[in-house]
């Protein structure tokens, strides 16, 4: 039988370009959402204002109905004390009157304000107009959410389509392929591995080519969208083995880049083809840098980086810290997502910036990290060091704000050293104080 890849001659790149257009919808669907979300938050801190407007207006006319209750029952204390019946009933009913008198002055007036709409008469019709206001507000805020909702659809139903038309043009393939390895998988467990000794020649070879295999055949798993080929009984085999073997080798089966080891060590055409054939699938698209991709405000995942600190600051910054990482990672520079450094936490405060990261071409980047609870357009603060940093490296410095609401609702913005100038007053907030003498 013919080589699966010279008998079914594929174009691999139709998995880059669903993978490309599917990434270029999701983009899309962020960044409306994105906006829709800063509508929200917009209309939301807008209702803030409004509601402590009117609860401002409400406390005066409590109060003043409080005081006007007050007044009535003084005066009907007056008036009782003008009356001259010196009678057993009329001390009751003097009594009476006083205590209860206040008790029913303020049942009269909250009906009153409830049928003659007293709030309303009191501040000139503006405490109807803010209640207006705030329904009209919430009213807003369920249409912008209906809106995502159905952007989430129609996004759902695209990448659906999507799926299908690649799947339509992939699924003779992938079911071709499956079949084949399938049947590789098993000729080569049944000739070279079944019931073999872990101390016989060429069994440790042998197990090794046997792993790198799966491990391929799990990452074409990972890429298929039709089909995936049945590993875990060959994996736990391969597990349970290996652990028999000596530590020497036990030690080269730990290696984690196995690329070089498979040209070297695995003597094996088959294999080697199908690592060609996963590394060329598996190429990723380069992604855009943080500086980039959040210049306007988006949304970040942060549950997905693993962040497991709490407090606001530090959980900024291993956000900021982890999508560093990843995009550098991402466009094949591992050796500089090992060397981006948490400054305020290593080396400690004075520095100038948080965090030491890289361009992609290796120029080191500085990013300063302004965490928050609340909205991205509250005021925060930079001290005196951070701005001389900033100044003396304008091109390669950053401020990522991070907006850390609740626990699901991430916002990042990225500032460059440049438009933080050009485009944000700065006000002295603190003197340095020295003596005279």
């Amino acid at each position: 039988m013919k080589d699966i890849f010279e008998q079914f001659n594929f174009d691999t790149s139709v998995y880059q370009k669903y993978k490309i257009n599917k990434q270029k919808l999701i983009d899309i669907f962020d960044t409306k959402t994105n906006n829709l979300y800063d509508k929200i938050n917009k209309l939301k801190k807008r209702r803030e204002k409004e509601e402590k407007s009117l609860s401002k207006i409400i406390g005066r006319v409590d109060f003043a109905g409080i005081l006007l209750g007050i007044l009535l029952w003084l005066y009907l204390v007056f008036l009782l004390s003008k009356w001259n019946f010196d009678t057993n009933y009329s001390i009751i009913v003097k009594l009476f009157c006083v205590y209860f008198s206040p008790i029913f002055i303020g049942w009269l007036f909250h009906y009153l304000e409830k049928w003659l709409d007293i709030s309303n008469i009191i501040t000139f019709g503006k405490y109807e107009k803010l209640k207006k206001s705030i329904s009209n507000i919430d009213s807003l805020i369920l249409k912008i959410e209906k809106d995502i909702e159905k952007l989430g659809q129609e996004n759902n139903k695209y990448l659906e389509k999507l799926k299908n038309g690649a799947k339509a043009v992939v699924a003779p393939f992938e079911e071709e392929f499956c079949d084949y390895y399938e049947r590789e998988l098993a000729d080569f467990y049944n000739t070279k591995l079944f019931k073999r000794h872990s101390d016989s020649d060429g069994f440790a070879d042998d197990l090794f080519a046997f792993k790198i295999l799966l491990e391929d055949l799990q990452k074409v798993n990972n890429i298929f969208l039709t089909r995936k080929i049945s590993l875990w009984e060959y994996e736990d085999y391969v597990n349970k083995r290996e652990s028999k073997l000596d530590a020497g080798l036990r030690k080269i089966f730990s290696i984690s880049d196995i690329s070089s080891l498979v040209e070297d060590t695995v003597d094996n055409r088959k294999i080697k083809k199908l690592h060609k054939f996963v590394k060329t699938v598996q190429k990723k698209h380069k992604n855009k840098p943080a500086e980039q991709k959040y210049k306007s405000p988006r949304k970040v995942d942060w549950q997905k980086v693993n962040i497991k600190n709490q407090k606001t600051g530090l959980k900024g910054e291993e956000i900021v810290m982890e999508l560093e990482k990843e995009f550098l990672s991402s466009v094949g520079r591992d050796d500089l997502a090992q060397g981006v450094r948490h400054v305020s936490v290593v080396d400690g405060d004075g520095a100038g910036y948080d965090i030491k990261s890289f361009f992609e071409n290796g120029t080191e980047k500085y990013i300063e990290v302004k965490s928050t609870v609340n909205l991205l357009g509250t005021q925060y603060f930079i001290s005196s060091n951070e701005l001389s940093f900033l100044r003396e490296n304008m091109e390669s410095y950053f401020i990522y704000r991070v907006s850390l609401k609740n626990n699901e609702e991430v916002i990042l913005q990225v500032i460059s050293g440049g438009d933080f100038l050009a485009g944000y007053t700065l006000n002295p907030v603190q003197y340095s104080v020295k003596s005279k003498v």
